[in-house]
């Protein structure tokens, strides 16, 4: 048997696999058998051309997505993600092969901490745990990285809208604080009597507090 010398050894962060850097190369071992990119699943067929005439033309999100994890394009994962609405999430995910879920599931968790369309990202991660929970808990060490992201991605939009609720009540105290201010419209001119202003000949009227114009009314001569 050769010898084979190891410089070093790095596990992953899920713990299910390893890799060794050694005289052989770099060796790689892992519990999981479920690889990111699988040639086998393309065809002559499965292109990004093809995918978005599924995707707009067709209708058909359900196979857009898929074809779109089969290239494994995240700028394609991403157009066809974004195009899916909202209404047709839980059918969507539904349908899903399990064998997409991991993936799936970490493309929602980097969408909720980048995107700004939160709600939505929201959506797509209820429907997941509602269609596929029972899958996701009996495997949980295999999508454990991916809901640890996706758990991350949503303590921070708890602490972000947390943070916004509390400004908000802050602000509604202070002004609630201030003295209310008084009406213009409410204020005379002190002796009881207004002033009206005629845009014709500029003169003035003197009114009181009736209503009634004032007797001594300066008359102009001819």
């Amino acid at each position: 048997m050769p010898e084979v010398r190891v410089t070093g050894v790095a596990f992953a962060p899920t713990g299910r696999s390893f890799c060794a850097a050694s005289t052989e190369g770099l060796l790689i071992y892992s519990l999981d058998t479920m690889p990111l990119f699988d040639p086998i699943d393309l065809d002559l067929a499965v292109t990004p051309a093809a995918t978005l005439h599924v995707l707009h033309k067709e209708k058909d999100y359900l196979k857009a997505l898929v074809m779109a994890f089969r290239l494994n394009e995240a700028p394609l994962i991403r157009q066809v993600y974004e195009a899916i609405p909202h209404s047709n999430i839980s059918l969507v995910v539904d349908e899903l092969p399990v064998v997409y879920i991991p993936r799936l599931l970490r493309f929602v968790g980097l969408q909720t901490e980048e995107s700004p369309h939160l709600e939505f990202c929201l959506l797509w991660g209820q429907a997941i745990l509602n269609s596929h929970g029972q899958w996701v808990r009996e495997n949980r060490a295999t999508v454990d990285a991916e809901l640890r992201t996706v758990s991350r991605a949503v303590g921070r939009i708890r602490d972000e809208l947390r943070r916004l609720a509390d400004e908000n009540c802050f602000t509604i105290d202070y002004l609630l604080s201030q003295p209310a201010a008084k009406d213009a419209t409410q204020s005379g001119t002190g002796n009881g009597q207004k002033t009206i202003t005629n845009a014709n000949d500029t003169h003035e009227v003197a009114m009181d507090e009736d209503g009634d114009e004032d007797d001594a009314e300066w008359i102009g001569l001819d």
